[in-house]
């Protein structure tokens, strides 16, 4: 079949494109079944609780369970599923639909809050009653944030002195949060939490039991309906429990009900599904495999799963344990049988004596890519390895890492999008990770859930640009500009500009202040610094502005100007100002943002890809808030997004991520799998993290006094003790959990540079694997693709290689260019294709600018004038903005400035230029003031008559139009002119090579042509000088006598026909030394590889 593809920001499709299933969906497949898992599928007439460890088939088994119902003439609608995630319901869904002929209501496969809140919004809909919304986590944080500000100030709750100062923070909130979601998940009111607080001796339960009644009674009187995430699921069990009609339809309806991952449900999600469930009711568990006990999961509860769900003659469930995993290779699920024998709490263990399924079966290995659902039955992995690594740093642990991923694509043949990094949580291990891959030419992916929008380098921009557009004033607009978000502004994906553009822009904007336009501020006297002319030319940019140095600033005041027209148009909303935002976002070469990112994304970008779920996310988070709030201000959004500090969950679809290696959280890794798998940061205090949660207002030990019956009669100590010793058990969970999703290679690593050292968990799988000790390791050296394929090109090239070593690497050549690996693509090789053109530079007959500054470049090296003249010129060093502050001053002089004016002038230019205050800018300074007193003390000996100072000039040669301009211009007693030239740099030019240079004979031409037009009566060049201020105790002047205007004319024509030709000759000379476009040079080392 084929779908219409509508990406973001085209108002068209951009392709008719066949829609692939994800390559962890077979739906074409049905896996025969070994007799324990038959008997799963089989079971009819009373309640069945499945437990299994990874790989044992529990996710196939629900959905052939479903289809065999369905095979018995059950209708599909009558059949529920039940799952933890909304990823994980779509995934089965697509299973089971796939095999079925006949349509269907909806989906068959629903989360637990999806199934509430349709209920809740079908019977108020049933009812004419308004329909209930939903908070998401990051939405209830804010609303909590804001009910505790007002709170705080008159302290309602009583609060203790000590603690009001933290009311307000973020952190308090997420604690406050934490507390009421545990509370509502057990049906705990807030005056049961009064009462905890005095029998439990929790003083601060008192003062959170009044926020938690301020709280509920504000979600009371509320004009439209919004329910939390544990609210639905109260809602919706209080609804069926008073309403017996309802309760039955509910039982009538659904024949049949199955529920995967139920260690993850909560007391509440469980009294919900004892209400509707009925005698063809099947649990699917692993307590094990528990990773949402921080929201409240109940994995310990599994074992009274039997008791609860009994038959309608009272008799428990049936449990069936299936003991064969059909995933992983022997060592892998040995080793992990091993590691689940180390959980506390188990008072189920019999589902972890699983062994890997027989060869003797003679089963055919299935893809089991992307999800745990496709176990299946299958024969045990060769060749499997587990690996540990102690490793010095992030980077080395990184490096080694890629090593071994890069050794198993090539050398197995394995996809990076069947690698996966898991680390416990996202930090700054994530980005070294990401950056190392990245740089060592292996394609890399980040779960982008795992970071709040307002974090994500796509999304940061289009806020700040929107609340400017939203603020209620302009003075408000300049607040928000300030320098940090100018800066964030100027360097981000939206401008385009790099640090050193942002340091071009100051230092021109001062030049152009001091003469009048930008920032000059006549009202109160003063000068606009760098940050003020930039923030002004940002709101208010002038029609007559030349922005082709501030190109990046262009784009942003272009958005702003769009945010501002956007937000003033009748009832606008926070969406319609952040669409303008995005439609209208420009790159540097003219085109959208948004077609960049898209065609960035179907070509494999996974940095695009990341970016457009990213813009996704927001504008779905954005509708939903517009629904939510109706009468909301368009800036109360924005305020939101701000302030959220978790990650904002979105119902936007994730691309697909083929052909990259996957970094995610330990979280994020439940229920998938890949080949192979790098357990990443396993250190003391990280992995495990044994922080204790919701310590303050201890939130997990109400959680602990609803799990324990003998709660009651535990000591404080006793209490923190279960609580540790729980969370202990949580942490080997992720690390259970992480094990687990390897199929057939697992990498573990830690560091140990610093005050850091491998954990207890790594130090147990180190005893496991070597009992007697581990080896040395021993640190590979990591060969780059680009440079891999370089040493191949260089055997196969070399016409002294004998015909094996050749013929072996044009094969390996081969087989990395079939792999995707771009260096080993002879169509990318430099040279290897024809030449695209051989056309001259320009034309003949079309006209050409010279410039004299780079006639001496030109003539020493022509390749170099090219490349340097086209873009291959660094951005301004300080050397170079100092340079420029200094010709800025040396020019006051013809206004009579002393040295002691352009001293002080100078300091405060330094500020203004950002340069610097350490010892080494002090030094620079200093050096600076010297360089000032030299060249006042040359000025004032001169006998000349001082005419113009930075004076333009032009004329036209042959085709060629000369332009530029002198730092001095000064009249002889014979009336000719002089130019002459400053120089900061601290090298000096030989005599011999001042009396020929190219720059001061095309000074004095422009003087014998008349170029000089504020002084068309001066055309007798009467010679020029370099004056070096850096030199010395006096400086240094070079001098060039008064030129052949032939001779010169001569040169500068032949130097026009040179700079429009088709061939540039590289030339070695002077020049080369310092030279910055070296590595493109093929007469040198550098550079020559590009051509040999």
């Amino acid at each position: 079949m084929t779908t219409t593809v509508r990406w973001l920001g085209l108002n068209k499709p951009v392709a008719n494109l066949k829609l692939i299933r994800d390559p962890g969906i077979n739906p074409g497949q049905r896996l025969e079944l070994s007799v324990e898992q038959k008997s799963v599928v089989t079971h009819r007439g009373s309640p069945l609780l499945v437990l299994g460890g990874p790989g044992t088939g529990k996710s196939v088994l629900m959905v052939e369970r479903a289809l065999s119902y369905i095979e018995e003439g059950i209708d599909p609608n009558q059949i529920l599923l039940l799952t933890f995630d909304r990823e994980r319901a779509t995934e089965l869904n697509d299973s089971i639909v796939a095999h079925i002929p006949k349509s269907i209501n909806g989906a068959i496969v629903k989360t637990i809050p999806a199934f509430a809140f349709g209920l809740l919004r079908t019977h108020a809909a049933q009812n004419g009653k308004k329909p209930p919304t939903l908070l998401s986590g990051a939405e209830q944080d804010f609303y909590i944030r804001e009910l505790l500000g007002p709170s705080a100030i008159s302290n309602s709750a009583d609060w203790p002195e000590e603690l009001l100062p933290a009311v307000k923070t973020a952190a308090f909130a997420r604690e406050m949060r934490d507390l009421i979601m545990r509370s509502t998940e057990r049906g705990i009111s807030s005056d049961q939490l009064a009462q905890l607080s005095t029998s439990e001796n929790f003083p601060l339960w008192l003062p959170a039991s009044k926020f938690y009644l301020e709280y509920t009674q504000s979600r009371t009187i509320d004009e439209d309906y919004k329910l939390d995430p544990s609210e639905l699921i109260i809602n919706a069990i209080n609804l069926i429990g008073r309403n017996e009609q309802l309760h039955q339809e509910l039982r009538d309806k659904y024949k049949v009900i199955l529920v995967d991952e139920y260690q993850e449900s909560d007391p509440a999600h469980r009294e919900l599904i004892k209400l509707i469930s009925a005698q063809e009711l099947t649990l699917f568990a692993d307590p094990d495999l528990a990773v949402g006990r921080f929201r409240g999961a109940d994995p310990e509860g599994v074992s009274r799963a039997a008791d609860s769900f009994a038959d309608s003659n009272g008799n428990p469930a049936k449990v069936i344990t299936l003991l064969k995993n059909y995933r992983s290779s022997v060592e892998l699920n040995n080793l992990t049988v091993s590691i689940a024998k180390g959980f506390r709490y188990s008072r189920i263990t019999d589902h972890r004596e699983r062994v890997c399924a027989s060869e003797n079966n003679k089963e055919v290995a299935q893809s089991t890519e992307g999800t745990e659902g496709k176990e299946g039955k299958v024969d045990k992995h060769e060749n499997g390895e587990i690996l540990t690594a102690r490793l010095e740093t992030a980077h080395e642990e990184a490096r080694f890492i890629a090593h071994h991923f890069h050794s198993l694509h090539l050398g197995q043949g394995i996809a990076y999008n069947k690698m996966a990094i898991i680390l416990r949580s996202p930090g700054a291990r994530t980005a070294t990770l990401r950056r190392t891959l990245g740089a060592l030419g292996i394609p890399v992916a980040q779960d982008s859930n795992s970071i709040p929008l307002i974090l994500q380098s796509a999304i940061s921009p289009m806020i700040l640009i929107a609340r400017i557009g939203l603020a209620h004033s302009d003075e408000r607009r300049r607040e928000i500009l300030n320098p940090e978000n100018i800066e964030a502004l100027l360097l981000s994906p939206f401008a385009g500009g790099d640090p050193l553009t942002l340091r071009r822009m100051r230092y021109t904007l001062l030049k152009m202040r001091d003469v009048g336009t930008p920032g000059s501020n006549e009202s109160n006297g003063t000068q606009q610094n760098t940050h003020e002319i930039l923030r002004d030319l940002l709101l208010t940019p002038m029609a007559d502005f030349d922005w082709n140095e501030f190109a990046a600033a262009k784009r942003i005041s272009d958005l702003i100007a769009v945010a501002v027209k956007a937000a003033n148009r009748k009832a606008a909303q926070s969406e319609n100002v952040l669409w303008e935002i995005w439609d209208n976002a420009l790159s540097d070469d003219g085109r959208k943002i948004s077609q960049l990112w898209q065609s960035a994304a179907i070509e494999g970008d996974s940095s695009a890809d990341s970016n457009l779920d990213a813009v996704l996310s927001l504008f779905e988070a954005a509708a939903r808030h517009a629904d939510r709030y109706p009468g909301a201000s368009a800036s109360a959004f924005i305020k939101q997004i701000e302030s959220e500090v978790i990650e904002a969950d979105t119902i936007a679809t994730r691309a697909a991520r083929n052909g990259v290696v996957e970094i995610l959280t330990a979280h994020s890794a439940k229920g998938r799998e890949w080949d192979v798998v790098a357990v990443a940061g396993v250190e003391e205090g990280r992995w495990p993290n044994l922080k204790a949660r919701g310590s303050l207002l201890g939130s997990e030990r109400l959680a602990e006094i609803a799990r324990r019956e003998v709660a009651a009669a535990r000591s404080e100590s006793e209490h923190l003790l279960g609580a540790a010793s729980a969370l202990l058990d949580d942490e080997r969970r992720l690390f259970y959990n992480a094990l687990t999703r390897a199929r057939r290679y697992l990498l573990l690593t830690s560091t140990t540079g610093g005050d850091e050292q491998p954990s207890q968990f790594f130090a147990e799988v180190e005893d496991y694997l070597y009992p007697t000790g581990a080896p040395e390791l021993k640190l590979p050296t990591y060969l780059p693709p680009a440079l891999l394929v370089a040493k191949l090109r260089k055997i196969a090239e070399d016409s002294t290689t004998n015909p094996e070593d050749f013929a072996a690497a044009v094969t390996l050549l081969k087989t990395l260019d079939k792999a995707g690996i771009s260096a080993a693509n002879p169509q990318r090789w430099y040279g290897a294709l024809p030449l695209s053109t051989d056309a001259p530079l320009v034309a003949d007959g079309e006209p050409l600018k010279i410039s004299p500054s780079s006639l001496e470049t030109l003539r020493k090296c022509s390749l170099k004038w090219v490349l340097e003249s086209h873009g291959g010129r660094d951005g301004d060093s300080n050397a170079q903005l100092l340079g420029s502050a200094f010709h800025e001053l040396a020019a006051r002089v013809i206004n009579g400035a002393n040295v002691t004016e352009l001293t002080s002038e100078l300091k405060i230019l330094w500020s203004k230029l950002e340069l610097g205050e350490g010892w080494s800018e002090s030094k620079e300074r200093d050096r600076a003031v010297e360089m000032l007193v030299k060249f006042t003390n040359w000025h004032q000996q001169r006998l000349t008559q001082l005419l113009a100072v930075e004076e333009s000039f032009s004329f036209t040669l042959g085709r060629a139009l000369i332009k530029g301009s002198v730092d001095r211009l000064e009249l002889a007693v014979d009336g000719s002119l002089i130019i002459v030239d400053l120089k900061t740099a601290k090298s000096v030019l030989s005599i011999a090579d001042g009396k020929e240079h190219a720059q001061l004979a095309a000074y004095q031409l422009a003087v014998a042509e008349g170029g000089f037009k504020n002084f068309p009566d001066y055309k007798t060049p009467g010679g020029a000088l370099l004056y070096y201020v850096a030199d010395g105790k006096k400086g240094a002047d070079r001098k060039q006598a008064p030129i052949n205007v032939e001779n010169v004319r001569g040169e500068i024509l032949r130097d026009s026909e040179l700079m429009a030709a088709a061939k540039f000759i590289a030339t070695e000379n002077s020049l080369c030394r310092t030279c910055g476009v070296i590595a493109s040079c093929p007469i040198k080392n550098e550079g020559r590889s590009l051509f040999s």
